[in-house]
């Protein structure tokens, strides 16, 4: 997302580790949060993620992706790139 780099590019594969060999990890940075505003503006923003993983989609089972605990528009991305939503809450009473 940041700089338009392909997500190809931007994954770390896992092969001489036996335990992860079928795990492919792409980290963000921290330049993610001052890039929320000028992201923000971008045309289309909400549809950047979407957008890179297609190239990458049929590879996977599934995609896994974190987002930080506030509806900002990195949170939009993933939700506009997500076929599922998994909602994780603290369990406890009147929680």
């Amino acid at each position: 997302l940041l700089h338009d780099v392909p997500l190809a590019t931007a994954t770390c594969r896992f092969p001489g580790d036996p335990a992860r060999r079928w795990l492919d990890a792409t980290r963000a940075s921290n330049d993610l949060a001052g890039y929320a505003v000028e992201f923000t503006e971008q045309p289309g923003a909400q549809m950047a993620l979407r957008r890179a993983l297609l190239p990458v989609r049929d590879f996977y089972d599934y995609v896994l992706i974190d987002c930080p605990p506030q509806f900002g528009i990195f949170t939009l991305a993933a939700l506009n790139a997500a076929d599922g939503v998994l909602l994780p809450v603290q369990a406890e009473h009147y929680a």
